[in-house]
């Protein structure tokens, strides 16, 4: 509860003369404007809150009566608007509503609107019966009245709702800061992720080809330098392996696709037109293993590729030596030769393969293979090698034994023509692959003697 006696004798003392009319002006302001202040208090306080400090108001009066009963009308000098002096000290001593939801009312108003309401006779009656009788002057010097006012003015007034609301006003504002700086981190944190995923994958999309292209090239040059590593420990190995025949040699081998590959040199010989002196016209072959179907029922097998091509004639030629697995056809291998012309090739096209020979440097003339030739289609020949045995083990010497084989051509014109073409590096080690899956590689191939020529 509030102390109102300093404020009542702070309002009276203002007062040009304190007479007992009005010192009731001011006491009925006072009520009224506590009146005012404690109704408007929200949350609203309790009708015993309300109670207690309309009795120490009442108090107050009652108390500030008894000094003024008997006193005369000194003069004092002119104070301050007694209203905006007794508003001011009111609205301290009453217990403020919380700032945020009720704000007090113009001081003026507060306290001048009281002022200009008639007041009845019964009030005038009732009030005057209410008033205590006249005690003896009891006034205090002047000097020990001022240090009673200055310590009435000092007492702190209680201010219960303003605690109140101070308290729920701090923790509304602890809860608040709370929840923002929770909200404050998550974003922090997913703005961080978002950060480091768009990284990644801007890291990702700059380095893909150096993140995904490099273990492909790796795969890819892997293959090459496995099979073409230390060729020599492959011909001692092989070298241990004995020449079969039958079903022995018809076992499957390994899928050594591409084991050996490379280029070597390619060479088309022409007869001119009206010319004893032939063209010449160079070219390329490349060599390599790959993986055939032996026919129905057979796992896959091992074939020898060779791949030509005369750029200045426009001509390609595929040689491709496969061992034979087909029970009805007698032939020890085949070998598969097609081309590919241009449209306007001046001698027309293939007529014939005369002969495939093996020959241990370009000019020398040849030995031919025994076996037959059979044109397939205009642009497509199939050369069956000899299935007995003595031509067989000639035709596997001369394949191992040469440096260079030989195609022999008679164009539709009735023209001849011979592409020459080496194995190479490439071309050897392709040899002794597909010769050693088939089990017919030889330890030191030698050449045989040299027959007449092609044997049915």
């Amino acid at each position: 509860m509030a102390d109102y006696y300093p404020l009542l004798v702070r309002a009276i003392s203002s007062l040009p003369q304190k007479t007992g009319e009005s010192r009731r002006a001011v006491y009925d302001r006072a009520r009224t404007a506590l009146m005012r202040q404690l109704r408007g208090v929200d949350p609203p306080l309790p009708e015993g809150e309300i109670t207690r400090e309309r009795m120490g108001l009442e108090e107050a009066i009652r108390r500030v009566e008894a000094e003024y009963a008997q006193q005369d009308n000194t003069p004092e000098p002119p104070p301050e608007d007694e209203d905006e002096v007794f508003e001011d000290e009111a609205e301290e001593a009453a217990p403020p509503p919380p700032p945020t939801r009720f704000e007090p009312p113009k001081s003026q108003a507060a306290v001048a609107a009281p002022a200009e309401e008639p007041e009845s006779p019964a009030e005038d009656e009732s009030r005057a019966s209410a008033e205590p009788p006249a005690r003896p002057d009891r006034r205090l010097p002047p000097r020990q009245r001022s240090e009673d006012e200055t310590e009435g003015d000092r007492r702190p007034p209680l201010r219960r709702g303003e605690v109140r609301s101070r308290g729920a006003a701090a923790n509304g504002g602890r809860r608040g800061a709370s929840e923002g700086g929770a909200s404050w981190k998550k974003f922090v944190l997913f703005a961080l992720l978002a950060l480091v995923v768009l990284g990644g994958i801007a890291f990702a999309v700059v380095n893909r080809d150096h993140l995904f292209g490099s273990s492909e090239s790796e795969q890819n040059t892997a293959a090459p330098a496995a099979s073409s590593a230390n060729p020599s420990d492959q011909a001692k190995s092989a070298d241990r392996m004995t020449k079969t025949s039958g079903d022995a040699a018809r076992r499957a081998p390994a899928q050594r696709t591409g084991a050996a590959s490379g280029s070597a040199r390619a060479v088309l010989i022409e007869e001119s037109p009206g010319s004893a002196q032939p063209q010449t016209f160079e070219g390329t072959i490349t060599w390599r293993t790959e993986t055939v179907n032996a026919g129905p029922g057979l796992p896959p097998d091992i074939g020898l590729r060779g791949d030509l091509v005369i750029p200045e004639r426009k001509i390609a030629m595929s040689f491709v030596l496969r061992r034979n697995t087909d029970q009805t056809l007698p032939a020890s291998h085949t070998i598969e030769i097609g081309f590919k012309l241009p449209e306007d090739f001046p001698f027309g096209g293939v007529a014939n393969v005369d002969a495939v020979r093996a020959k241990p440097n370009q000019q020398a003339l040849g030995t031919p293979l025994a076996g037959l030739a059979v044109r397939v289609n205009p642009t497509l020949f199939l050369v069956g090698l000899s299935e007995k045995a003595a031509d067989r083990q000639r035709n596997v010497a001369l394949l191992q034994a040469y440096p260079w084989l030989d195609v022999l051509l008679t164009y539709t014109n009735n023209k001849k023509a011979v592409i020459a073409f080496e194995k190479g590096q490439a071309g050897e080690q392709a040899f002794n692959d597909a010769f050693s899956a088939w089990g017919e590689l030889l330890q030191r191939p030698q050449a045989p003697a040299q027959s007449d020529g092609n044997s049915n």
